[in-house]
C-alpha cells in the first residue's frame, strides 16, 4: 500500500551518482493473442542518476507508533497499528533510479517501416546528447510515432533531440523516478525498543523486493535499447567509427594536414558538445556497422589562406580572460571544447546531400565502397542515378532519402531536387570541410 504520510526525517544523507554509461531500457508488451489497450504501449527508460537516501524515521512517525503501542486494549492496539502503517506505508524506497521515460502509444498499430525510423531517431538523439553528432534532420516530423515525454507529444526530431539533451544535462523538468531499486520495511526505521514491541503484536512478513516494483515488470518484456536499435541486418561500411563520423559530418582529413592530435593542447574536456581527441583517435579501433548511401551535389568550393584569417575580438577577449584565471587550464579546455573547437578548416564545399544510413549487426569483410561521378550538365545524369538506385534497391531500401533540412526526397523526385538546388544558392549548405589546421595557428596575432 502506498503511504500517504511522511515517514522519513529531513536529517538524512542523500547520495547522488551520475550514470556514466547510460543504456536505455525498452519495455515491450508481452505477446498475447489479444493485446489489452492498457498494455499496448512501449516504454523507453533512459537512466541518468541513482539516488540513495539514508535517514531516520520522522519524529511524527515514531510518536504515532509509540502511542499506538501504549494502548492497553490489545485488539484496539493491533487495529491502530495497522491503520498507522497503512497511512505511512509498509515499505520505503531507499534507492531509486532517476531519468526520463518515452511512452510510445498503440505500439501494435505502428508499421515496421515507422519502427525502423524510430530506431534511427533514437540513435540520433542519443548521439546528439553525447556530443557525437549535430542535430541532423531536426525539422523532420515524427508525430506519427505517437511518442510522449512528460505527458507532451513529440512532434519533430528536434523536439526529441532537445529532450534527450536536457535529460543528460540533469534538467529537473525532464527527470522523474523511472525505477525503484532497494526497499526497506518502514518499521525498521523505528528505534530498537519499538521494533521489539511491534513483533509482539504484529505479524510482520518480508516481501521479495521484486514484488514491490511496478507491474510493468510482469506485463512487459524488456531489452537493452542499444541492442534493439542496432537489430536490423544489412551489410556494413565504412570500416571504423572514426571513418563513419568523418563521412557523416563531411570532414576530409589528409596526411598533409599534419594533425598530431596527441600534441594539441586543451583537448581533454568532455561534454555533450565535445568529443576529446583521445576518444576520436581511439574510435579508429572500433568497427563500424553503418553503410551510407549518399547523393552529393557539389556547387562551389571556397578556400582561404592563413593570411586571410583573423581572430574575432570576442574570441581574443575570451582566451585572454581565461589565461588570467587561476583555473586557466580547465577554463581553456572548456572554452575550446564547448565553444570554439580546436581545429579550423580552410576549404569548404557548398551544395546539397541526399543521405540514407543503414545499420547492421554484422561486419562483412568483402563489402566495398561504390562510387559514381556524374556531371550535372549530362542530360542522362538523373536517369543514371535512378537506374543505379533501382539496382541497389534489391539489397537496400532506396525509395527515399533525407536532404540537409531533414525533408524526405523520393527516388523519382531526385531530378527535381537537383534542379531546385542548382538554381537556388540560398539553399546551398556546407557539405564538406577540408585543409584542417589547429585554431591556435590560424594567425600571427599574439594570443
Amino acid at each position: 500500500m502506498i503511504g500517504r504520510t511522511i515517514v522519513l526525517g529531513d536529517n538524512g544523507v542523500l547520495k547522488i551518482e551520475k550514470i556514466r554509461q547510460s543504456v536505455p531500457i525498452i519495455y515491450f508488451p508481452k505477446r498475447k493473442n489479444k493485446i489489452q489497450t492498457e498494455y499496448n504501449n512501449v516504454y523507453i527508460h533512459i537512466p541518468i542518476l541513482t539516488l540513495h537516501y539514508e535517514c531516520d524515521a520522522s519524529s511524527e512517525f515514531i510518536q504515532d507508533i509509540r502511542e499506538a503501542l501504549d494502548i492497553s486494549d490489545t485488539a484496539e492496539k493491533i487495529k491502530i497499528l495497522e491503520e498507522k502503517f497503512n497511512s505511512y506505508g509498509e515499505y520505503v524506497a531507499v534507492s531509486v533510479t532517476v531519468g526520463g521515460i518515452i511512452t510510445i502509444k498503440n505500439w501494435s498499430e505502428i508499421d515496421n517501416e515507422s519502427k525502423s525510423r524510430l530506431k534511427v531517431y533514437l540513435q540520433l538523439s542519443i548521439d546528439y546528447a553525447k556530443g557525437l553528432r549535430l542535430k541532423n534532420f531536426e525539422n523532420m516530423p515524427i508525430d506519427d510515432l505517437h511518442m510522449f515525454v512528460n505527458s507532451k507529444s513529440i512532434q519533430t526530431a528536434g523536439d526529441l533531440y532537445k529532450w534527450v539533451r536536457d535529460l543528460h544535462n540533469d534538467n529537473s523538468k525532464c527527470l522523474e523516478i523511472i525505477s525503484y531499486e532497494k526497499f526497506k520495511p518502514t518499521f525498521q526505521l523505528l528505534p530498537e525498543d519499538l521494533i521489539k514491541k511491534i513483533f509482539e503484536y504484529s505479524n510482520v512478513q518480508y516481501l521479495d523486493e521484486s514484488k514491490l516494483i511496478s507491474k510493468i515488470q510482469s506485463q512487459y518484456d524488456k531489452t537493452k535499447g542499444l541492442e534493439w536499435i542496432s537489430s536490423s541486418k544489412l551489410p556494413s561500411c565504412p570500416k571504423t567509427h572514426q571513418e563513419a563520423y568523418l563521412l557523416e559530418n563531411g570532414m576530409i582529413l589528409k596526411e598533409e594536414d599534419n594533425l598530431e592530435f596527441d600534441k594539441i593542447p586543451f583537448t581533454e574536456h568532455s561534454s555533450m558538445f565535445n568529443i576529446p581527441f583521445e576518444d576520436f583517435t581511439n574510435s579508429n579501433r572500433l568497427s563500424s556497422n553503418a553503410i551510407y548511401c549518399q547523393i552529393i551535389f557539389h556547387t562551389i568550393k571556397l578556400s582561404f589562406d592563413v593570411s586571410d584569417i583573423e581572430y574575432s575580438q570576442e574570441f581574443l577577449n575570451a582566451v585572454n580572460s581565461a589565461r588570467q584565471d587561476s583555473e586557466s587550464s580547465n577554463i581553456l579546455c572548456k572554452l575550446f571544447g564547448n565553444d570554439y573547437g580546436q581545429l579550423l578548416p580552410r576549404t569548404f564545399t557548398l551544395g546539397g546531400v541526399l543521405s540514407k544510413k543503414y545499420i547492421s549487426s554484422n561486419h562483412p569483410i568483402g563489402f566495398t565502397t561504390q562510387k559514381l561521378d556524374l556531371n550535372y550538365n549530362d542530360s542522362d545524369a538523373i536517369q543514371k542515378i535512378e537506374q543505379l538506385l533501382e539496382k541497389w534497391n534489391k539489397e537496400f531500401n532506396t525509395l527515399y532519402f533525407l536532404n540537409n533540412e531533414g525533408d524526405v526526397i523520393y527516388r523519382n523526385k531526385i531530378g527535381d531536387w537537383l534542379n531546385a538546388l542548382a538554381n537556388n544558392p540560398k539553399h546551398w549548405n556546407i557539405i564538406s570541410s577540408e585543409d584542417w589546421m589547429q585554431i591556435y595557428n590560424a594567425t600571427n596575432q599574439n594570443t
